[in-house]
């Protein structure tokens, strides 16, 4: 094997492990939960993302979060997960702050998630 061919294989290499690098998670601030929406397998937008929380930023935007699917791929939510977004939603002493990497398009995709009661402060 030539050394040019070595050294395009080397540099392709990199290249594709640059590409790939691994993604930082993003944590959020607590907000309040004000929406969740979960798709099951026959729903139209299942492929798209197999489900959306939605949080009420300070500033009175919202701001949303999905898991699975094209938009998030690998990042899903178990049902054990579910149950405690849920339990958030029908709290309104309970806050969430989202763990999120970025996804395909604009989606930001749930790897995590903290509860947090009102008014705690570390």
């Amino acid at each position: 094997m030539k050394l040019t061919k070595v050294i395009g294989l080397s540099a392709a290499v990199i290249s594709g492990l640059l590409a790939t690098s691994v993604q930082a998670d993003e944590d959020t601030e607590a907000f309040p939960l004000v929406f969740l929406e979960i798709n099951t397998t026959s729903a139209d937008t299942y492929l798209q993302y197999h489900g959306k929380a939605l949080t009420k930023i300070s500033s009175g935007v919202y701001e949303e979060y999905r898991w699975g699917g094209t938009s998030c791929g690998s990042r899903v939510l178990t049902e054990q997960h579910l149950t405690a977004l849920q339990g958030a939603l029908d709290n309104p002493n309970v806050k969430v702050a989202f763990r999120y990497q970025d996804g395909q398009g604009l989606s930001k995709c749930v790897v995590g998630f903290s509860l947090v009661r009102k008014g705690y402060a570390e």
